[in-house]
C-alpha cells in the first residue's frame, strides 16, 4: 500500500489569531451553514470549523478540518468568522494533523516521515 504523502495525510490544523472583537466568532459558531461560493459550486465552510475558542486577551484559538471533498481555504474561513481577509490579521499556525490508526496525530510524533508529494 502506497503511504500517502504530507500534503494528502494532514486534514486538521490549528491557528492562533489575533482578534480584536471576538463577537464576531461567537456569530459565525451559532450559524448552522456559512454558504461560500467557489467557482461553479457553492460549499458550506461551516462544518470545517471544529473549534474556536479564547486563547488569550484579544487572540482565538481556532481548529480547521479538510472535509473529505472540500479543502480549507484559509482566506474564505478568515473572512466568514472574522469579517476581514487573512492578510488584516495576525494569524500563526500552531499545529497540523492527519488521521492515523484511528485518532489525530501530528506527522512527526510517531517517528513516521512522509514522502515528498511528486509535482
Amino acid at each position: 500500500m502506497k503511504e500517502k504523502s504530507l500534503q494528502e495525510f494532514v486534514t486538521r490544523y490549528a491557528y492562533e489569531v489575533e482578534c480584536p472583537d471576538t463577537a464576531a466568532v461567537e456569530e459565525f459558531l451559532a450559524s448552522e451553514e456559512v454558504p461560500v461560493k467557489r467557482k461553479k459550486k457553492v460549499v458550506d465552510i461551516r462544518p470545517m470549523v471544529e473549534e474556536a475558542c479564547e486563547a488569550g486577551p484579544g487572540r482565538v484559538r481556532l481548529v480547521l478540518r479538510d472535509l473529505e471533498d472540500r479543502k480549507v481555504r484559509l482566506d474564505e474561513i478568515m473572512t466568514a468568522v472574522f469579517g476581514r481577509p487573512s492578510s488584516e490579521l495576525g494569524i500563526t499556525r500552531t499545529a497540523v494533523f492527519g488521521y492515523h490508526k484511528g485518532r489525530w496525530v501530528e506527522p512527526l510524533a510517531e517517528g513516521k516521515s512522509w514522502q515528498a508529494a511528486s509535482l
